[in-house]
This record gives C-alpha cells, structure tokens and sequence, in this order.
C-alpha cells in the first residue's frame, strides 16, 4: 500500500520551511516503517544540532529567579481557560502555536503551572518586568502579584493545557497570553524561544501545523458550523469541489501553504466508528485568518 506525504516543519530555524517524509498509515508495511523512522530520526537530530547552535549563539539567557514566590494555595487549581472569556470554543483567538510543557506526566493546569517560571518581556529585547510563575504573574517594579490560573491556556491533549502564542519574530521571541487583559496589562507578554529549553520543566514551543500533523492528536473539524469550501487549490478563484457542512465528517490534513491546507475529506466520519458509504475527496480548505487563526480544531480527549 501506497505511504501518505505530509509535511514537517523543521523548527528553531531561521525562517521556517516544510519537508516531505512518509506519514506511517495502520497498514504500512515494515519497509515503510524502516524507512519513515530512519528519516524522522535524521530530521530531529538536525533540528537538535540547529537549535542548539542558535541557543548557544544568539538568545538571551535566562534571568535569574531573585523573589520568594508565594504558593497561590486554594487559587491554585484553575480549570478556566481562554474559552471562557475569550469568545467561546468557535471564535476565540487561538494564535500561531502554542507553550506546551515537555514531561510527558504533567497533566492539567496545575501540575504544569507548579513548574512554570516564565520571564515576562515587554516587547523583543524589551524591558524585563516581570515573571508567570506558579499560575501567578509578579511585576518586579511594584511587586503586585496576581492569580491567572489558566485565563491564557487552551487544552490541546487529554487534561494536558498550553500557553497560546499570538505571534513569533524572526528571531525567534514569542508573543503569548498569560492571561485576560485588565485595565493595566493586555494579558500578553514576550519570550525568547530558546529561554524555554532552560526552565522548569522544560517546555517548547510548537507552531499549530505541526501540532495538527504530528499523528497525536484526533483529525480535525471546523470550530463553526457554517459551511466551507472545498477547492482544487489552495485560494478562492481555484473551482468548489464541494461545501464542507454539517457535524458528521473529519478532515484528515495533508499538506499547509499559507492559509490553505489541503485535507481529505472524510464524510461521514470514521473515527471511531465504521459507517457505511464513506467519500474521501481530496481538496484544499482555508483553515486560518488572522483575526481568528486557526479555523480547525480535534478532539482533545480522544472520541
């Protein structure tokens, strides 16, 4: 049987740019195993060797955790999230990727929260003016601390939830939200990307087309309902092969160039099931704007 080609992203690059390595399907045979394997091993160890060399060489170190930070007690555990504040499950701004942390144990808000401790720039190579510790954000200049919980999280695994990252710079700093916005902060702040690999626990940034590709998560559907298009290409004046509509289908992606994904489209969906008369075309779809980001979701916690 025939491998599937998808894209990776080689990250910690400067810029960023897709490869096609064999996508392993159920039925894949041991050749193909052998093969996808040896070529994913080969792409982490160079992403490894890249960003290491760049870390090394061009980010700024991580600054020195100086205060007491006080234990949030029984604000501690938060299960609140951007959804609910933010515009709901189908219109909140979900950015560009996501601060996941990178111990396999560590679940919901709480346990990633205890190890977090995040310096909070105003801008790339901006004023340092303050840290995300704990569920907790600490201005330095006047030492006001307050409880965020998981006000800036989504859930993007099983109780596992992530940072949101509404922008990243060539040089690799992170716009992301720690928070909602108040009436002296916007709820957002600044990271270089390499400071990540140096705190508690470890946690990475992960650009949302990768994490929709990487084969860890459920396929993906529309955040709204209303229809979408289906094209022969990736841009509106390429012809509808059909509208994408309705609850009972998946989108199984394939590729992304620019805003456009090309997908096939499983309808009525089989995940987890086994209906009867399943079409698969294969199109392209929109899947991101900037005022929302990402148009398409998946399951988080499994069927």
């Amino acid at each position: 049987m025939p491998h599937t080609l998808f894209a990776t992203p080689l990250r910690g690059l400067v810029g960023q740019f897709w490869v096609h390595t064999p996508r392993l399907r159920c039925f894949a045979g041991a050749e193909q195993v052998t093969v996808s394997i040896v070529t994913t091993a080969i792409l982490i160890r160079l992403l490894a060797q890249a960003v290491g060399a760049e870390c090394e060489t061009s980010s700024p170190a991580l600054p020195g955790l100086s205060i007491d930070v006080p234990e949030p007690g029984a604000q501690k555990v938060s299960y609140g999230s951007i959804y609910d504040w933010g515009g709901g499950r189908s219109e909140a701004q979900l950015g560009i990727g996501h601060i996941r942390s990178n111990l396999k144990e560590t679940r919901f808000y709480w346990e990633w929260e205890a190890l977090a401790e995040l310096p909070l720039y105003s801008a790339p190579n901006g004023e340092h003016w303050g840290w995300f510790v704990k569920g907790q954000v600490i201005e330095l200049e006047t030492g006001t601390i307050t409880t965020v919980g998981g006000q800036g999280m989504v859930e993007t695994g099983y109780e596992r939830a992530s940072l949101i990252v509404l922008e990243k710079t060539t040089d690799s700093w992170l716009h992301f939200r720690y928070g909602k916005p108040s009436n002296k902060r916007d709820g957002t702040a600044w990271i270089h990307r390499c400071q990540l690999a140096q705190a508690p626990g470890a946690p990475e940034f992960e650009p949302w087309e990768q994490r929709f590709m990487s084969g860890e998560i459920s396929p993906l559907y529309f955040r709204t309902e209303v229809p979408h298009a289906l094209r022969s290409g990736p841009g509106v004046d390429y012809e509808r092969i059909r509208w994408v509509a309705g609850e009972d289908y998946h989108l199984e992606p394939l590729e992304f160039a620019g805003d456009w994904m090309r997908v096939k489209l499983v309808q009525p969906s089989d995940y987890c099931r086994d209906p009867d008369n399943v079409k698969r075309p294969e199109g392209w779809v929109r899947w991101r704007s900037a005022e929302k980001s990402p148009w398409v979701w998946y399951y988080t916690r499994g069927c």
